[in-house]
């Protein structure tokens, strides 16, 4: 059978396109950093890798409303987020060559909810690379913002490379518990999210490591917090915050099912077991958290292809007891 395609079948030859920077702009920029000869290969090696790729790039397609839905499904506690992108994907659709606009979304709860797979599982149905940034230990903007020339190990960050250099300019990046970003006036790791996430400065951002425009608008966000309380208010205000909550009961063991299957089905070990989860073990996984269930449920299968069973059985996630000492024993 053949894997759902992710995007419509659309005439892509005259794609909806943007450009990255200023070709003219770009050219200053590089001789004024080969003039500076080796004080700063970091920079004179990234300009020249951006003069190598194309100055004009296609914006991805948008999905289609089935990839959306079956996201939906996988994540039943995200419902309301999927909807959220499913009226927006829409309206991309309504005309060929559209592409999918999206504001950044703060996606606020507890710990262990599955915010982190989500983006991980939107990033696949839109089809884009996901860049993830911890944020909950980041000691300054270099990453988002890059670090001027002037400093030994100065030069573009991370974000920058990855979407200047990379094969997608709207991307979705992950900004991991944002909300723990440590208070720091002097190296403040989220200060270019002011410009980043207003689509109007987005379009000529400047990453401090190279000092050339570059047109990020089209980056796609996505902000994880505990508690979106602790977030600077003109940074919650760019954004669509979203209040996911654990899982109920139901929504839990289909989550345990959904996991349970992708397994079985994408692993190569996948094909001895059975293709769905039993009642019972769907109904103790219920309250697991969505990170907990991929490491519980392969210790499991684990133990299940010791008995040679296809089945998983309810005691397979009982503590095991230790083995015991005896001869021959080390």
């Amino acid at each position: 059978m053949q894997p759902r395609r992710a995007q419509l079948d659309l005439p892509w030859a005259d794609h909806f396109s943007m450009r990255i920077c200023d070709g003219r702009e770009l050219e200053r920029a590089l001789a004024q950093a080969r003039g500076k000869g080796s004080d700063n290969p970091a920079v004179e090696s990234f300009l020249s890798d951006l003069q190598e790729v194309p100055v004009e790039r296609a914006l991805s397609q948008p999905p289609l409303l089935e990839a959306l839905a079956h996201l939906a499904d996988g994540f039943p506690n995200f419902r309301e987020v999927v909807m959220f992108i499913v009226a927006r994907t829409a309206l991309a659709l309504l005309e060929p060559c559209s592409p999918l606009l999206l504001p950044p979304l703060i996606l606020d709860g507890p710990p262990g909810v599955g915010k982190t797979a989500f983006a991980t599982a939107l990033a696949h149905a839109l089809d884009v690379p996901l860049l993830t940034l911890q944020l909950g230990h980041a000691t300054g903007p270099f990453d988002l913002g890059g670090m001027d020339p002037k400093f030994q190990s100065g030069g573009p960050g991370l974000l920058v490379r990855t979407v200047a250099l990379g094969r997608a300019v709207d991307p979705l990046v992950l900004l991991d518990e944002i909300d723990k970003v440590p208070s720091d006036r002097n190296h403040d790791p989220i200060g270019p999210l002011y410009s980043l996430l207003e689509p109007s400065t987005a379009k000529r951002f400047i990453d401090d490591g190279i000092k050339l425009p570059l047109n990020l608008s089209y980056v796609r966000w996505i902000c994880t917090t505990n508690d979106v309380r602790r977030l600077p208010a003109a940074i919650a205000s760019r954004c669509q915050i979203f209040s996911i909550a654990a899982p109920t009961f139901n929504e839990g063991r289909a989550i345990a099912r959904k996991v349970y299957a992708s397994m079985v089905r994408e692993q190569a070990w996948g094909r001895h077991f059975v293709a769905e989860l039993p009642d019972d073990v769907a109904d103790l996984l219920a309250s697991n958290t969505p990170r907990e269930l991929t490491r519980v449920l392969q210790n499991a299968l684990g133990l299940a292809a010791i008995d040679r069973r296809p089945t998983l059985r309810v005691t397979d996630f009982t503590p095991a007891e230790p083995p015991r000492r005896g001869p021959g024993f080390f």
